[in-house]
């Protein structure tokens, strides 16, 4: 859609992107980040590296062994936009066994917001075997895992300082409304978090093998 508002200037966007074996595919989060236009390269690093700490937890719990976290991508949307890179080291997942590499796990963000398309889903590429028993929905055990390590993660991101008091706040902006870009560009609080009961896919962020430059 054309003539979308820029994002806030007190979000970032995380882009994490992970090997599957010898594919590459990435998933994001946006954050509301209040006094991040005061931090330069060095305190964006420090940030995007306690950020990283929570998503390596998250995605360990809920990826499979051929999964691996790779990369992590921040960047602002301030007056003077920066991007930062952080490398993790060795992540794979804690599940033996995956599923097709264009499969994920599907997290639902809640918000406060109604009406179709005001609830994202922030899809984890590395689904293991055990968390499905017919490869369409989630078993108990997928769903309670996903929920679980979500919730964790949730709490984490609303647990980290702010530049200028107050903590960070994970969630998603909206930029249209009705077919139509909006003014400004919303950013809507997650109030809590929830596993997708069906399977779902990677679609676009999947990658051919060799292909494994987040760029």
């Amino acid at each position: 859609m054309r003539g979308l508002p820029p994002p806030p200037p007190e979000v970032v966007l995380l882009r994490w992107g992970f090997a599957i074996d010898g594919s590459y595919a990435s998933t994001s989060s946006w954050i509301l980040v209040p006094g991040v236009d005061t931090l330069g390269v060095s305190g964006l690093e420090a940030l995007a590296g306690t950020f990283l700490l929570a998503a390596a937890d998250l995605f360990h719990a809920i990826t499979h062994a051929g999964c691996d976290l790779v990369t992590c991508r921040l960047s602002t949307y301030t007056s003077d936009p920066i991007t930062v890179f952080r490398s993790p080291g060795p992540s794979p997942g804690a599940w033996t066994g995956g599923q097709a590499g264009q499969v994920a796990s599907g997290v639902h963000l809640l918000t406060s917001e109604r009406g179709k398309g005001l609830q994202p889903v922030m899809r984890v590429p590395g689904f293991p075997d055990a968390f499905t028993d017919d490869h369409v929905r989630l078993n108990q055990l997928g769903f309670a895992n996903i929920t679980d390590a979500a919730d964790t993660y949730l709490n984490a991101i609303d647990a980290t300082a702010a530049p200028l008091g107050g903590t960070c706040l994970l969630g998603t902006i909206h930029r249209s409304a009705a077919g139509a870009p909006l003014g400004n560009a919303i950013f809507a609080p997650a109030v809590g978090v929830l596993a997708s009961p069906t399977v779902c896919t990677v679609r676009r962020r999947i990658r051919s093998r060799g292909q494994l430059s987040p760029s």
